[in-house]
């Protein structure tokens, strides 16, 4: 019989928002600055945010396509995000990761996440989660963060998750694909709390 799959967003359950959150700021911030935009800041979660990203690009990045611009821009992120886990290793739940390594032969543990794909890996060996996961579907460079394309290109290239560990931005989605969200955030959540809706 196979086992159930189950999806492990990265940040937020594996690792704290944190580093994420504080690179994403910076970065938003500098892009505003470099691209004399200072409006961009506060277009942050808005519908068109991505639309005013990709022009304060153009203006700071007018040599290069606009995929090669977002290219340059996430890979910068993603190097800043890693430097920020090396530097402070607590932003690692490693309760959640010993969790997730007791349940690793139950189930087919998978990460999703809008992170690069070699960052994954990165963050995996800062982590120490060797053989925990059987598969990782991320980001790729020239797209736009899109959690509904990563978990797509999971239900094609593995299969389809019976569960997805995640915050609660993930419930539109994984009412659109028929996957159970158990919400969980751990920055918030305690570990017996994931136990609890495991």
């Amino acid at each position: 019989m196979e086992k159930p799959i189950i999806a492990v967003s990265l940040s937020g359950v594996v690792v704290s928002n944190e580093p994420f959150k504080r690179i994403h700021e910076f970065g938003i911030n500098e892009l505003a600055k470099l691209s004399n935009m200072p409006e961009l800041v506060k277009k942050i979660g808005e519908d068109d945010y991505f639309v005013h990203v990709k022009k304060a690009l153009k203006n700071v990045y007018y040599d290069l396509s606009m995929e090669e611009a977002i290219t340059k821009r996430r890979n910068l992120y993603c190097r800043r995000v890693v430097e920020m886990i090396y530097k402070n290793p607590n932003f690692i739940r490693r309760d959640v990761i010993n969790f997730l390594r007791e349940n690793k032969e139950k189930y087919n543990l998978v990460i999703v996440t809008n992170f690069l794909e070699k960052y994954v890996y990165e963050i995996f060996k800062i982590a120490r989660v060797d053989g925990i996961f059987r598969y990782v579907s991320a980001s790729k460079p020239k797209e736009e963060e899109d959690k509904e394309i990563v978990i797509g290109r999971l239900i094609g290239g593995f299969g389809h998750p019976e569960k997805l560990i995640g915050s609660v931005k993930s419930e539109k989605i994984c009412d659109k694909y028929g996957i159970e969200l158990i919400e969980f955030d751990c920055d918030g959540d305690n570990i017996e709390r994931l136990k609890e809706r495991f």
